[in-house]
């Protein structure tokens, strides 16, 4: 029997398709030159392209195209911020890197980036903070100075100015009673004739003046002890409190320009990207939007904080990344088994397991805006030596085995609107008649007849 030909193509194109389907032994067969006419029924044919409709087991596959990548990469992205790089587009220009498949150990260097701009504000932002620290250490000076002048109030100036205060009433009632002795002599003296009356009241004078004198020392050591000491205490506490503030205002002023020095320090060490692992170098190539240009990995060119550069692939564990349309992606889950046929090694057929199953779409390009395909990926058991990725490879999952089914060419069924149809010819009849069919699961070569 011939080989069955297609009539349309993958996209869809309705092409006239005809197999018989009979219970038990049946022959299915394609028209070959015969097309519908104006009322939709199909001319007589003048050759057939005939295939046996089968009953047997059906092995449901989902195959598709991908690429190979690492499933254990370790990234090597520009940390240096947007706001200090030196680049242009507020990013950092590239000034060297390594050669793209070069073997590396882990600390080799692998990118230099402009680093001008940064030593700038490097030398600007250590003065700044050198500026901080002075203040910070005359307001520490002025506070420890605050702290010293009440302890030196409390254990010296108070006491002293108690004590003489103190003394000056002692001295005053001291000066007191010698004036009422005084007066008492006068008085005896006067009485004898001794003494005149002038001089007696000169003497009570002196009683009346000691008095006073007594009442304002006595007084001033009260102010004192209840006023003058308290007040003096608070405005030295009050003083205190300040320098302590401005103390914590300058510690504060000195942390945040460490803080930015430090920060300026570690961009300047972001400058170089060393390798974190032993690998090849591979550089990163995202995917590119429809009419996206984007810049190449290279010398010369700015990069933005957070992009990535290199990538150090682990060549013992590779995976093969393909997008699933929307239409078959619920066959897919993880733990499938899978066929990979790398093109680089066509010869070789690797064997694999889906790992992952996204569970969100890519979104198709601007021109199929409505398309939604599936990340999978599946990793490859056994890798052989010489993958690399960014390798294509084809990839054929096994969804399941399915047992003792009807089955007919793919190319035997054809849509139209919302049905599926085939054309069917019984046994001593050579008139085409068409079926609407309903359709169970497929793989590339045969597709499963549930009725019809």
């Amino acid at each position: 029997m011939r080989k069955l030909h297609s009539l349309r193509s993958r996209k869809g194109n309705v092409k006239l398709v005809l197999l018989a389907v009979v219970v038990l032994a049946v022959v299915a067969f394609v028209a070959l030159g015969f097309a519908a006419n104006p009322t939709g029924e199909r001319a007589d044919s003048t050759s057939y392209v005939l295939a046996t409709v089968e009953r047997g087991d059906l092995a449901v596959e989902v195959t598709d195209r991908g690429n190979l990548e690492s499933s254990s990469n370790v990234e090597h992205r520009c940390e240096v911020e947007g706001r200090v790089g030196g680049g242009t587009s507020g990013g950092t220009t590239i000034l060297w890197i390594i050669e793209e498949g070069t073997q590396v150990k882990e600390g080799e260097l692998l990118v230099e980036l402009d680093s001008s701009n940064l030593e700038d504000m490097e030398k600007t932002q250590r003065i700044a903070y050198e500026n901080a620290l002075s203040t910070y250490e005359l307001a520490k000076s002025e506070k420890e100075t605050a702290e010293k002048t009440i302890k030196e109030h409390k254990e010296g100036i108070f006491i002293q100015e108690e004590k003489t205060n103190q003394s000056l009433v002692t001295v005053e009632e001291e000066n007191l009673k010698r004036a009422q002795e005084l007066v008492k002599h006068s008085e005896m003296l006067y009485r004898k004739g001794f003494e005149t009356k002038e001089a007696m009241e000169a003497a009570r004078f002196s009683v009346t003046s000691a008095t006073l004198n007594l009442e304002s020392a006595q007084l001033a050591l009260s102010v004192y002890l209840a006023v003058t000491k308290d007040r003096t205490l608070t405005e030295l506490n009050g003083l205190l409190e300040s320098k302590r503030a401005a103390l914590r205002a300058e510690k504060t002023k000195v942390e945040q320009e460490k803080e930015r020095l430090d920060t300026v320090v570690t961009q300047l060490g972001n400058c170089n990207i060393n390798a974190k692992a032993e690998g090849m170098v591979v550089y990163y190539k995202p995917a590119r939007s429809w009419g996206r240009q984007e810049d190449d990995i290279q010398e010369g060119t700015a990069v933005r904080e957070r992009q990535k550069l290199i990538i150090l692939p682990d060549l013992e564990n590779m995976q093969v990344r393909m997008l699933v349309h929307e239409s078959k992606i619920d066959w897919i889950k993880a733990g499938q088994p899978a066929r990979i046929r790398i093109d680089a090694f066509a010869d070789q057929v690797l064997t694999g397991i889906v790992t992952t199953v996204a569970t969100t779409p890519e979104q198709g390009p601007w021109y199929d805006r409505a398309k939604r395909n599936y990340p999978v990926n599946i990793k490859i058991d056994e890798p052989i030596e010489g993958l690399k990725p960014g390798m294509t490879a084809e990839t054929t999952i096994l969804v399941e085995k399915i047992i003792e089914v009807v089955k007919v060419p793919v190319q035997s069924v054809r849509t139209v609107g919302q049905n599926s149809e085939c054309y069917v010819v019984k046994p001593g009849s050579d008139k085409p008649e068409k079926r609407l069919v309903t359709l169970g699961r497929s793989n590339d070569e045969h597709i499963q007849i549930l009725s019809g």
